[in-house]
């Protein structure tokens, strides 16, 4: 069930499930938080309640993609998933509304100028806290590893970044 309620700023909130119940996500305490305080920031930090615009943003970006999934697009698809290396490209028309609205859920997110480590990174930090996604999550960064994708200096730092949220 997905209640509202309003922050102290007055802006909605939503109850979060950290994976969306068409993707096998329940209502069981792992994947909703316990802390019942309201967010009054962009990211959700063990808490039940995360901004809603942050929330509409992490699916105009990726859907309803489970973390194994957007962490993949992060690592392997990094050229095509952030829209400010597209705009880059030749014959890119960057007015036309499907772009703008990734754009700016880009920069809500992320930052305009992150790089694709820091998005992995800040990705890993805020949005996986469920242990069989972080199990998901080490197996696409020993993926990545392996391929070359990163260096085996971010792979251990990136897998710390999983370990503190436990």
């Amino acid at each position: 069930m997905s209640r509202k309620k309003k922050n102290k700023g007055g802006g909605k909130q939503s109850s979060h499930h950290w994976r969306g119940k068409s993707r096998g996500g329940g209502d069981n305490q792992d994947n909703i938080n316990k802390n019942n305080e309201v967010l009054d920031v962009a990211y959700p930090d063990n808490q039940s309640y995360i901004n809603a615009e942050v929330h509409s943003r992490l699916h105009q970006l990726f859907n309803n993609d489970r973390i194994r999934e957007v962490l993949a697009k992060l690592l392997f698809c990094w050229e095509t998933v952030n829209p400010y290396n597209e705009i880059e490209e030749e014959n890119t028309w960057p007015n036309r509304n499907g772009f703008r609205i990734r754009m700016t859920s880009w920069r809500i997110i992320f930052d305009e100028h992150i790089s694709q480590f820091e998005a992995i990174e800040k990705y890993l930090d805020n949005f996986v806290r469920i242990d069989e996604d972080r199990e998901h999550a080490k197996e696409i960064l020993a993926h990545a590893k392996n391929a070359q994708v990163i260096s085996d200096r971010e792979y251990d730092k990136l897998i710390k970044v999983l370990e503190k949220n436990t």
